[in-house]
């Protein structure tokens, strides 16, 4: 097996000088697009694996981009959560998850990519979920939104807006 050592001072980029072919690529960082595609070209000729384990800080970067949103039946995702951390008590859990700032958790413990650093509302989304209203009144102004998805099917809702008379 024809392997190269990834060394503290270049990392996976220790690859891109090197013109040999590899078997194998495991990188435990998300490597940058760049260095993804030269490890792709190292290990074309053994048709060998490249594995990246890492937690998506970054967003969705070109290289999350190849593995959530443009699926392939040449790639995989496992998708990891703190849930799946069985040698963690649920107690220990809680005490990791409250560890992190909040605009990393869902990266940090769900695996869900970063957006941005840091969340545009600092609060939990489950806070902002009221019951149904079926009718608002007809004098009130009326409120439409989309969404198109980036990383999910598009939503739309409408909205009960401000009342234009008392």
């Amino acid at each position: 097996m024809r392997t190269r050592t990834k060394s503290p001072r270049c990392g996976v980029a220790g690859i891109v000088a090197s013109p040999a072919t590899i078997d194998l690529v495991w990188a435990d960082e998300e490597p940058d697009e760049g260095i993804y595609t030269e490890c792709l070209t190292r290990t074309n000729v053994a048709s060998g694996p490249i594995m990246c384990t890492f937690t998506p800080l970054l967003g969705i970067s070109q290289v999350v981009r190849r593995f959530i949103i443009d699926k392939s039946d040449d790639r995989a995702v496992v998708q990891m959560t703190i849930d799946d951390a069985l040698h963690y008590t649920p107690e220990q859990r809680e005490q990791i998850a409250a560890s992190y700032p909040e605009h990393e958790c869902a990266a940090r413990i769900k695996g869900i990519p970063t957006m941005g650093s840091g969340a545009v509302f600092p609060i939990d989304l489950d806070q902002c979920v009221i019951d149904p209203i079926d009718k608002c009144s007809d004098h009130w102004i009326k409120v439409g939104g989309i969404d198109f998805g980036w990383t999910h099917n598009s939503a739309s809702a409408n909205f009960g807006g401000i009342a234009t008379r008392t």
